[in-house]
């Protein structure tokens, strides 16, 4: 017999030895992507490792109860794993049809695999371990310098507790031998210890616990870090996994098999759950767009003279998750904080995936009146809400895979805790109020233009106050549906901006009736400035020489110095407005990994921010025709030393750096911009502004 016989035939033995514990090693796998790998969970660790500025005392502290909370359930897990990937090894294998050709089955009792049997369920568990220490160290080199976090000590509290899990499971197994009671013996199901049948009970009472308050009262679960989220949900799994991997073998089924094709042929079942949020209130007629600026004419135009210059602010917001949610209200509401004139100007926005939520809560901190609106935006949009999304999704969502009986699903869990996070913020439930119902009562709100795609078709769909169809010489909205013609019902304000924010896998494709399915805005476009464009268009075919259209971006530039994206845009004068691209970057290395297989789903990714740097375009070629100076305007997040997270929690320091982005020099100029469209002056405490102020004269003086 050749070695390379042997070998592969001790590469089956293994293989046939691990079969039992295959769910130990699949959650530890989910953990390692989790925190490793996916950005979302890489936005986790940066929430639990940095100093919370507004926490604790005038320097800020870091949460050190959730951090130790989080290390807890890392343990939990880590022990859960060695602990039933052991019982597994030790249960009664049943025979395999290799049997023959091994001529035995792997066996822990013989003493060719008792050490297999010791030390495999034990690196398991300590590979745990290493997994999240390789996760905040990753996260660690993130930061540039001046930002302030705690992961140094995380770092070491993960190796203490990598030393006490192996010397307690190490040590453990020398005193079961010095009792005569070191023996890996195969049993029965039935013969596993008292102690072991009590502990999977408890693990069943506390998953089914879990799973009832992630159904009914998903918002709850926002007092645990999305981390203790994961890590919870797979200490549950563990032990149900197993005796599910073990079911299977013991009954000659592949049961995860099974379970992947009943998921697949119940899918259409499944997928009710997932019919978008409405409220009762059924959709009354409403003005189209042209009407609506009618209104706006009209109720703005009594504040000029006949000869003077009314702007007509129009925002494009872009899409990113919590990110872009942040900085579209940060920018807003700080523009409506410095200059009350700002929202009688404002007679629309157009919005994408996170951008939408921002506009949302924008919209809300408005109708609820009041002064301080981006102190309260940071609050309502500050929660983790990416912890009842993960609870939702491996609990109900997960369960209506195979049991389709109309469980709630993630997207819902997601939605009610922006509602939460809002109330917490402002004490009234407006963002759970009828986006109708308050645009009725406080007709003076800019109209919003939420867009989202449309699976079936590829197109917009927009969700408005505004009847989105054609009307006036010009074709405006050109092939979007109108998401409140085809759900016939009025919807919240926080399933308004899920209309646009559903960027799956974290949210599923909302089901629009019998007609479709929506999905995130950014797929058809990422700036919002294609609707823009067309209102920018809506306000020129009026031809009335007073209208003026001011167009105000919105978006966000990665300037980091590892993760540069357009070297032309990170060398800009922060003294001066921000530059826009005229052409296409130049492309950065050329991607070699699996390219024949990877280079249409890179490039169908990749259009996103094409097609949104193209509408950029378009709305600049429309200001045009307008002939005055400054009539797009930008506000830039500009990413340096902090990351900036596109998933639904976010970290204090991104926080922070958003805030301080509202007050950097360019913003300070476009901010500046405005206030001179609105004829009204910087505070001269403001010396920064003043400064911006004098810059933005000499501009238009030119």
């Amino acid at each position: 017999m050749s070695w390379l016989t042997r070998f592969w035939r001790r590469v089956k033995l293994l293989y046939l030895f691990l079969l039992p514990i295959r769910f130990s090693i699949l959650a530890l796998g989910l953990a390692a992507f989790a925190f490793i790998l996916a950005d979302q969970g890489q936005d986790i660790l940066r929430r639990l490792g940095e100093v919370d500025p507004d926490f604790g005392g005038p320097r800020g502290s870091a949460h050190w109860g959730r951090i130790l909370l989080f290390l807890v359930f890392l343990n939990l897990l880590a022990y859960q794993i060695w602990f039933w990937a052991r019982q597994m090894l030790r249960l009664e294998p049943p025979r395999h049809e290799d049997d023959e050709y091994f001529g035995r089955t792997p066996n822990p009792e013989d003493p060719e695999f008792r050490n297999w049997a010791l030390w495999i369920p034990r690196i398991l568990g300590a590979l745990l371990f290493v997994a999240l220490f390789v996760g905040f160290y990753r996260v660690r080199l993130t930061y540039g310098s001046g930002v302030h976090t705690v992961i140094p000590w995380i770092l070491g509290l993960i190796a203490l507790s990598f030393v006490i899990f192996l010397l307690a499971v190490v040590f453990r197994r020398r005193v079961l031998e010095r009792k005569a009671k070191g023996t890996i013996a195969h049993v029965e199901p039935g013969q596993l210890a008292p102690s072991t049948r009590a502990m999977f009970l408890a693990f069943l009472v506390l998953e089914l616990l879990f799973f009832v308050v992630s159904t009914v009262w998903p918002t709850r679960i926002m007092a645990l870090d999305a981390g203790v989220v994961v890590l919870l949900t797979l200490a549950l799994w563990v032990p149900f996994g197993s005796l599910v991997v073990y079911w299977g073998m013991r009954m000659r089924v592949p049961i995860l098999t099974f379970f992947l094709i009943e998921a697949f042929l119940v899918s259409p079942l499944a997928d009710r759950n997932h019919v978008i949020r409405t409220v009762s209130t059924p959709v009354p007629p409403r003005p189209t767009a042209s009407q609506k600026l009618d209104e706006w004419v009209q109720r703005v135009s009594a504040n000029y003279g006949p000869n003077d210059a009314i702007p007509v602010f129009i925002v494009a917001t872009e899409g990113g998750g919590i990110r872009a949610a942040y900085w579209t209200a940060a920018v807003l509401t700080s523009l409506q904080d410095t200059n009350p004139l700002f929202r009688r100007n404002l007679f629309a926005v157009s919005s994408v995936s996170g951008g939408s939520l921002g506009t949302m809560t924008f919209s809300a901190l408005l109708a609820d009146g009041g002064t301080g609106l981006h102190a309260k935006a940071s609050h309502a949009l500050g929660a983790d809400f990416l912890a009842p999304t993960l609870a939702a999704m491996a609990q109900s969502d997960f369960v209506q895979r195979f049991l389709p009986l109309g469980f709630p699903d993630r997207e819902r869990a997601l939605e009610l805790g922006w509602e939460r996070g809002y109330q917490e913020a402002v004490s009234t439930n407006t963002f759970a109020r009828g986006l109708l119902d308050l645009h009725a009562q406080h007709p003076d709100l800019p109209s919003v233009f939420i867009n989202g795609t449309m699976v079936e078709t590829g197109d917009r769909i927009i969700t408005s106050n505004c009847a989105i169809r054609g009307d006036g010489p010009l074709l405006v909205f050109r092939n979007a549906f109108d998401g409140l013609d085809l759900l016939k019902s009025d919807l919240p304000l926080s399933a308004t901006a899920g209309m646009s924010a559903r960027f799956t896998y974290v949210s599923p494709a909302g089901r629009v009736g019998t007609l479709g399915h929506v999905v995130d805005g950014g797929y058809f476009e990422n700036s919002g400035a294609v609707t823009a464009a067309e209102l920018v268009l809506l306000v020129l075919q009026r031809k009335d020489p007073r209208l003026v259209p001011v167009v105000i971006l919105i978006d966000y530039e990665n300037c980091s110095p590892t993760l540069k994206t357009r070297a032309a845009d990170c060398t800009f004068d922060a003294d001066a407005p921000f530059p826009s691209l005229t052409g296409p970057v130049d492309p950065q290395s050329a991607e070699l990994w699996a390219n024949e297989v990877l280079s249409p789903v890179r490039a169908l990714a990749n259009t996103r921010g094409a097609r949104g740097s193209q509408a950029v375009g378009d709305v600049r070629t429309a200001s045009a025709f307008g002939l005055i100076k400054n009539t797009v305007i930008e506000f830039r997040l500009v990413q340096r030393n902090v990351s900036m997270p596109l998933g639904w929690v976010l970290s204090y320091q991104a926080q922070k750096a958003i805030d301080g982005g509202v007050e950097t020099k360019g913003n300070l100029w476009a901010r500046n911009a405005i206030a001179r469209w609105l004829h009204t002056e910087p505070p001269p405490s403001d010396p920064l502004a003043v400064e911006s102020n004098q810059q933005l004269k000499a501009t238009n003086s030119e």
